[in-house]
């Protein structure tokens, strides 16, 4: 469905496995071509520790934001298309290794609560993957209830990520 409003998305992408930049650099490839969608920055690359330190490469992970008038489900739906059409594979472990990941953290003001999404994303504040990117790009950023997300870095201790490559875009 599209909407009648320009939406300011934020969306966090991740890889641990087969070649990991290349698999981010084919999903916003892909979000480039969404139907009523603009790529507008994304942030530099960071490699960071899997959740729950299981057994598994790191992650290389990065923050994307765009503008869409597709609705927040159409977007949704079109995200788990990318997933899928990259070989993801949706396996009932937590957190296990992935060919990518897409989540989406911020729609615009919208706040939401489902059994198949949350709006903001759930753990944004927690993980240092999401926080130091999004504030890369935008350091004033806020979440919907009016909270500075560049608050939050004080309760990060920063020994999960590290910066990878710097990317001008």
């Amino acid at each position: 469905m599209i909407l009648n409003q320009i939406n300011n998305v934020w969306l966090s992408l991740g890889s641990n496995l087969n070649c990991p930049i290349n698999q981010i650099n084919i999903a916003i490839n892909k979000l480039k071509y969404l139907p009523y969608t603009k790529v507008i920055k994304y942030s530099s690359y960071y490699e960071s520790i899997p959740l729950n330190n299981y057994n598994q490469p790191n992650y290389i992970n990065l923050v994307v934001t765009l503008n869409t008038m597709l609705s927040l489900d159409s977007l949704f739906n079109f995200i788990k298309i990318i997933e899928y059409s990259q070989g993801r594979q949706y396996n009932c472990l937590r957190w296990s290794s992935r060919i990518i990941d897409i989540d989406i953290l911020l729609f615009g003001n919208y706040v939401l609560n489902t059994s198949k999404l949350t709006i903001p994303h759930y753990d944004i504040l927690n993980r240092e993957f999401v926080v130091y990117p999004m504030i890369e790009l935008d350091d004033s950023i806020k979440l919907p209830t009016g909270l500075v997300i560049k608050n939050s870095i004080k309760l990060l201790s920063k020994k999960r990520i590290l910066l990878l490559k710097k990317y001008s875009n």
